[in-house]
Formats: C-alpha cells, sequence, structure tokens
C-alpha cells in the first residue's frame, strides 16, 4: 500500500482528483460470455490516475482491484467489481468501447459493477472513497484475518469519541412507512411455518423437523416446483444437506413423470451419499411396463402355487422393487393370482 502511495504522489494524483462518475454501460456489455453481466444493468467510473495500479499485488493472491471488491460487497451487496487492469477476453467484452464510455484517458483506470442503479452506486460510491484512501497510505479499518495469512475489509474503525451508536457510520432516519413495510414482509414465525406445511399434506413431526432444518430453503424452492411436498421433505431431510440441488430435481422430475417408483426415490438418497452417481441411479431404476410386470408375476405366482400373499409378493418385490411402485405391485397381484391371503 504505501508503494501504491508512492506511485500515486508520483502521477501527482489528489484526493479531489477522484470522483464518482456513474455512467450506464449496458449496451455494451449485452453480448458478455456470462450470464450475470449480460442480464443485468452494468455501470461503471473512471478512477483518475490508476491505470495499471489496481492489478498490483498488494497480498499475497490478492491485488489493489480484490481489495476494492471487499469494499463493493460490503457497501452495494454485490458479488463483486471488473477492473481494467483484468483481462477482458475471459469476460468477451470490448475494453476499449468500454473505457471510451466512460472517459477514461491512457493515465486511468475503471470499474464496472454488474447490479441495479442503486446497488451500482453504493458499490462504486464505496470503490471510490476507498481510492480516495491510497493517496494517504494504508487506511484505518478493522480487517477479518483469513486461513490463508491474509486479511480482507470488514468494517472502518470506529473513532475514539465513540459511545454507542456507531459513530463513524451515518445515521439513518427510520420513517413510519419503513416500518410498516418492514412489519409487512416479517417472516412468519416457526408454529406458523409448521401449520402450512401440516396443510400441505406433511405430517406434525415431518414439518416439525422441515421447519427446523437447515435445508427449508431449499424445500420451499423444490416446493414450488414439485406437487408432493410430504416427498419433498422426506428427501430433503435424508440428504441432510450433502445432496445437490440438481439432483433433486432430476429426482423429483422422474419421479412425477413416472419413471421412478416411489420406492425408488426413497432409495435414491441413500445412494446418493455413498457416491453413487445420479446418472447411474436413474438409469438402474427405470419403471418396467406393465404388461412385462403382469407376465413375470403369473410365472412367479406359478413357482408359489398355495403359497401366501405375502410370500408371492416378498418374491415380487425383489425383482420389481425401486422398479414398480409397492401398491401397483400390490393391486397386480391380487387382480391377476388366485391365491390366499
Amino acid at each position: 500500500m504505501l508503494a501504491i502511495k508512492d506511485e500515486l504522489k508520483a502521477r501527482d494524483v489528489k484526493q479531489s482528483d477522484i470522483v464518482l462518475k456513474k455512467i450506464d454501460v449496458s449496451k455494451l456489455t449485452k453480448n458478455a460470455k456470462q450470464s450475470f453481466i449480460k442480464n443485468s444493468p452494468v455501470f461503471g467510473t473512471r478512477l483518475f490516475g490508476f491505470a495499471n495500479v489496481l492489478g498490483l499485488e498488494i497480498q499475497k493472491g490478492k491485488r489493489l482491484g480484490t481489495e476494492f471488491s471487499y469494499y463493493a460487497k460490503q457497501y452495494g451487496s454485490v458479488s463483486g467489481i471488473i477492473h481494467s487492469d483484468e483481462d477482458f477476453e475471459k469476460y468477451g467484452l470490448n475494453k476499449k468501447e468500454i473505457a471510451k464510455k466512460l472517459r477514461v484517458k491512457e493515465s486511468d483506470a475503471f470499474v464496472l459493477v454488474a447490479a441495479k442503479e442503486e446497488q451500482a452506486r453504493k458499490a462504486l460510491d464505496a470503490v471510490i472513497e476507498r481510492a480516495k484512501q491510497c493517496i494517504p497510505g494504508v487506511p484505518l479499518e478493522v480487517r477479518a484475518a483469513q486461513s490463508d495469512g491474509t486479511t480482507v475489509f470488514l468494517r472502518p474503525i470506529p473513532g475514539k469519541a465513540r459511545m454507542y451508536p456507531e459513530t463513524d457510520l451515518e445515521p439513518i432516519t427510520i420513517s413510519k412507512d419503513v416500518l410498516a413495510n418492514v412489519k409487512k414482509h416479517l417472516p412468519k414465525k416457526p408454529h406458523e411455518l409448521q401449520a402450512d406445511l401440516e396443510k400441505m399434506g406433511l405430517s406434525k413431526d415431518l414439518a416439525l423437523q422441515m421447519v427446523h432444518s437447515r435445508d427449508f430453503i431449499l424445500f420451499e424452492q423444490l416446493a414450488k416446483k414439485f406437487t408432493d411436498a410430504k416427498m419433498i421433505a422426506t428427501l430433503v431431510l435424508a440428504g441432510k444437506g450433502a445432496v445437490e440441488r440438481s439432483a433433486y430435481d432430476a429426482l423429483l422430475k422422474a419421479y412425477e413423470k413416472q419413471v421412478l417408483s416411489k420406492e425408488a426415490l426413497t432409495d435414491a438418497v441413500p445412494k446418493l451419499l455413498e457416491g453413487e452417481k445420479i446418472s447411474d441411479i436413474l438409469a438402474g431404476a427405470k419403471k418396467v411396463g406393465i404388461k412385462i410386470v403382469e407376465a413375470r408375476i403369473k410365472t412367479i405366482a406359478a413357482k408359489n402355487k398355495g403359497k401366501s400373499f405375502a410370500a408371492v409378493m416378498g418374491d415380487v418385490m425383489k425383482e420389481f422393487r425401486g422398479k414398480v411402485d409397492g401398491k401397483t405391485l400390490s393391486e397386480l397381484v391380487k387382480k391377476h393370482v388366485n391365491i390366499k391371503n
């Protein structure tokens, strides 16, 4: 940071030169390779006198641009920034066109943020303020230690006159409208969520487990897409947070299309936890045609002539478990085979 301070001093860059000039460059980013760029508004600002500075390493594996990104994330709630010292080819962007749009000179740098305008303004403003702190050198701030021995920005250091509330942060006026809006959008209480789940068909015990599960949001997302809420909850709880969302999607899609039986579906999650691939599970559990099943049931019954329903059903389940729903098998056995109960 001190080397950067000296470099900026040599370039005669002053804090007053570093100002926010937010410009919409969305028209120039529509063909970006990454969806988070091309599907979002993109705003940028010039950084006076910072050409080739953002790529300088300030910690092991971290550059000044990385530092600016942490500020943007903290203050703008964005996923990060793109800066002019990066390789723009990997984004599929034309660096020269964007620089021209932002009125960037040869001695300047620039920063881009993909976010809605208000978010982008906060993020870019944070970057500008952090860039200004490069002029005096090392900023006064609280930093969080990382496992690799580096640190990242956490928050400003409180002033010496601090006596709660925080004196280094601007006060926020909370109006009655804001409070009313907060009350309107408060999340439901656990017992209310449990009641909702019971209405969706979950038992009281299953609903209680689901409400207190760390995967409750995953359950909600899946329940909006698929119809059997009870089955979804059973699968998600069995997955114990170790099964990917895409695997649940594939299993439930196959189940609703009647490609997977209920038994095959409930057996799938333990197999996934043991390391089996979802593609292998789906391939091995495809349903067998009813005509084939009926023919096999007659053959099995003939070999078990005079035996009880349970005995015949047991042999049938050995062959078709996971491939045909148990209830369906039971009905077919009763329908096509004259046996003792």
